[in-house]
């Protein structure tokens, strides 16, 4: 199956005779398939630059066009622009397009015309839906499957509140949590509104709301194996986690389990661990219907019974001395 991605300005005229010649071949062959993109004049540039980057080409024209060697996402072949796209199709299928100068120009104002209005309703949306940001970090830890689907069945925050998640990991982990993403999404719930994966955790913590901290299973047993350089020294992973939470300037809510895979010496940071830990005191004490002020208060009354005690003990030995 022959599968092409025609990209280009929306409003590029060369685009529009490209992506009709294209439009001709898929009505006509059964097996050829096109994918269009079509991007605001301000954003090709960088867009473009980006993909270069990323796909290890060089080039700088509009329209932008490659076949896909196995399915959308995969590593492509570049073609050209829209002139190598027609000498492309001429040669393999025997096709060339007919359109003139001002039939291109007509198609390539409609397109940016239709551009402009899908930008304005993406804008809309966005205003309509305004979902909690949560980070979850790192997103290979074993629980993270189990607390995924306690959020997005609104266990956590209700029904009518739409959650955005970010899953971070690293590149060792990352078929993993593309497997956990998948069947996420795979739920179909209505208080999903967005999953992504991210391998950098300064850009996963990027707008986030509430942020999630697991510690690592794996830099635990590396830890276990080879002994650190100095007591109480964290991973590099860590230490760079415990800066990012040190920097932070925005109010956001952070919650932990197990080993918090920080490690800051800041004021800040200690008085957060300070104050989780008088949490989890707290709902550890709420959990066997006893107050930390009567926990302590019992604590004074029997440390002043076992003094007294000891006194008396201590009086009688002298007695028995004399």
């Amino acid at each position: 199956m022959a599968k092409f991605v025609i990209s280009g300005r929306a409003d590029c005229p060369h685009f529009a005779r490209a992506e009709l010649l294209g439009d001709r071949l898929m009505r006509n062959l059964p097996d050829f398939r096109i994918h269009k993109i079509k991007k605001h004049p301000d954003d090709w540039e960088d867009w473009q630059k980006a993909e270069c980057k990323k796909r290890g080409w060089k080039f700088g024209k509009s329209p932008m066009i490659w076949r896909e060697l196995i399915d959308r996402g995969g590593k492509g072949a570049l073609i050209g622009d829209a002139n190598d796209f027609q000498e492309y199709c001429y040669h393999y299928y025997g096709a060339e397009t007919d359109m003139d100068d001002n039939k291109a120009l007509h198609i390539a104002r409609e397109n940016f015309e239709t551009q402009l209005i899908t930008m304005f309703e993406e804008k809309e949306n966005q205003a309509r839906h305004q979902p909690i940001e949560i980070a979850i970090y790192p997103a290979h830890h074993p629980s993270v499957y189990y607390l995924l689907l306690n959020l997005v069945n609104g266990y956590c925050f209700g029904l009518k509140k739409e959650i955005s998640i970010r899953l971070i990991t690293d590149q060792e982990n990352y078929q993993f949590v593309l497997g956990t993403q998948l069947e996420i999404i795979d739920c179909a719930s209505p208080c999903l509104y967005h999953i992504e994966i991210a391998e950098n955790v300064r850009r996963g913590f990027e707008n986030a709301q509430i942020i999630l901290l697991f510690d690592d299973p794996q830099q635990q047993q590396q830890q276990q194996k080879v002994p650190p350089t100095r007591k109480g020294a964290a991973p590099p992973a860590e230490r760079r986690v415990g800066h990012l939470v040190a920097s932070w300037k925005e109010d956001r809510k952070l919650g932990t389990a197990g080993r918090p895979p920080v490690e800051s010496k800041t004021e800040r940071t200690k008085r957060l661990w300070n104050q989780l830990e008088e949490v989890k005191r707290q709902n550890q004490a709420k959990a066997v219907k006893v107050t930390c002020q009567e926990n302590q208060k019992k604590g004074k009354e029997y440390g002043k019974k076992i003094r007294e005690m000891l006194q008396v003990k201590a009086a009688k030995s002298k007695k028995m001395a004399v």
